[in-house]
């Protein structure tokens, strides 16, 4: 019978970590903030199809942020393309309604 090896999982310093962890952890935090936007916001559309295409938005933006981390944190084959990610999520998800002051 073959030998088993061990899953060769990547092996980086703490310090390269910290800066992943914050950034996931204000895509994190940008998730509560869509959320917060999605709870305030008085609109709501009226029949069927708009209503069920607003609330799967609504859940789409809270999820987006997670989805991005756990994207750029796994499928990133390097530590600097994982920190690129997750600074591009940062830019690019920031929950404009609470942002500017709309919601």
């Amino acid at each position: 019978m073959g030998e088993r090896t061990r899953a060769s999982w990547r092996r980086e310093p703490v310090l390269a970590l910290a800066p992943v962890a914050a950034l996931a952890l204000v895509l994190l935090a940008y998730s509560m903030g869509w959320a917060m936007a999605g709870l305030r916001n008085p609109f709501s559309p009226t029949g069927l199809v708009p209503g069920i295409l607003y609330n799967t938005g609504q859940v789409l933006a809270v999820a987006g942020p997670v989805l991005w981390a756990a994207a750029a944190v796994l499928l990133a084959p390097t530590a600097r393309a994982r920190l690129l990610g997750l600074l591009a999520g940062v830019v690019l998800l920031a929950p404009w309604p609470l942002v500017i002051g709309g919601a």
